[in-house]
């Protein structure tokens, strides 16, 4: 084995288990990892706080990286639209100037590339969703899904469960159409919400009855998205490692979710925030703080830092 990862290989197996032990993440840890070209962030429960608000803190880390070698990519189930009106324009502008950065979006199933140019996507086919929706009819809650494309989220009913991305995490408000009419539009995400008890019936029902061309993930406690199978953040990541010419070992990510596992486990420095999930921590090496406590910037600060002892020594 690479000596490099050899460290990394024994920490993983360290705590391998339910109660997995993790290596507090700093500076003097990347040591043992090829030079972070690349920072990857999940943003809700990880770069925005509990109050879904980037701090001053994170948001000025995120700005200032580029100028270090090491370029800050937003990673998200989100579309961007969401995370521009999420966090506002203006501070959107200020980490992403003129939308000249790289994205990747809807969990993997949009990538943008170093200027901003689409470089991937992915819709759930026709078929697939259709499928879907046969099962959420036959399980009665049709009333409470959104279709999200790069273009809109579009609900058939508006009502408390198609709303409450809009109304507590600022995403753009979901557009209305006549019911029927979502089976017939082109989705690269379809989610649907309810609460955490629902959400864990819904799971165990819908998931028998999809198609092989999509998959679940529950990014949050209380809703379930349906994505293209094959795609992920992972997938996502390397598409942009393809575009940028680099490699996995060039990676550090940050998570704190089930729909981050795959990129966590993909990445060089898998990093999770304290306030992570079990399934999440188990796919890391590293713990930084919560996600109220600045965890960016917390990570900018140790990759810096390990940066200028690198240089100080050549």
């Amino acid at each position: 084995m690479n000596g490099l990862f050899s460290c990394c290989f024994d920490e993983c197996l360290m705590g391998f288990g339910e109660e997995k032990y993790l290596v507090p993440f700093t500076w003097n840890q990347l040591r043992r990892h090829y030079p972070v070209r690349l920072l990857l962030t999940d943003m809700d429960g990880t770069f925005l706080n509990s109050a879904h608000k980037a701090s001053a803190a994170n948001v000025a880390a995120f700005a200032s990286l580029r100028s270090h070698g090491i370029i800050p990519v937003v990673t998200t189930g989100r579309p961007r639209q969401s995370v521009i009106d999420g966090i506002g324009p203006e501070v959107y502008e200020r980490m992403v100037p003129h939308g000249k950065g790289p994205g990747i979006f809807m969990n993997g199933s949009v990538v943008y590339g170093l200027s901003g140019e689409l470089l991937y996507e992915k819709h759930i086919e026709l078929s697939d969703a259709e499928q879907l929706f046969q099962a959420l009819d036959r399980i009665g809650c049709r009333d409470r899904v959104c279709g999200y494309n790069e273009q809109g989220i579009y609900c058939e009913e508006e009502n408390e469960f198609n709303f409450r991305l809009h109304l507590e995490y600022g995403e753009p408000r979901p557009t209305v159409v006549e019911k029927g009419q979502l089976p017939k539009m082109k989705f690269n995400k379809i989610i649907i919400n309810g609460t955490d008890e629902t959400t864990d019936k819904l799971r165990a029902t819908l998931e028998p009855q999809l198609s092989s061309g999509v998959k679940c993930v529950r990014p949050l406690t209380w809703n379930l998205e349906v994505i293209p199978a094959g795609i992920s953040k992972a997938t996502g990541m390397q598409v942009l490692l393809d575009h940028l010419e680099l490699t996995r070992a060039n990676v550090a990510a940050m998570g704190d979710s089930e729909n981050d596992v795959d990129m966590l486990k993909k990445a060089g420095v898998p990093i999770v925030v304290a306030n992570a999930t079990d399934v999440a921590k188990r796919a890391a090496i590293y713990q930084t703080v919560s996600n109220d406590e600045s965890a960016f910037a917390q990570v900018v600060n140790e990759l810096l830092l390990a940066q200028a002892h690198s240089s100080s020594k050549s």
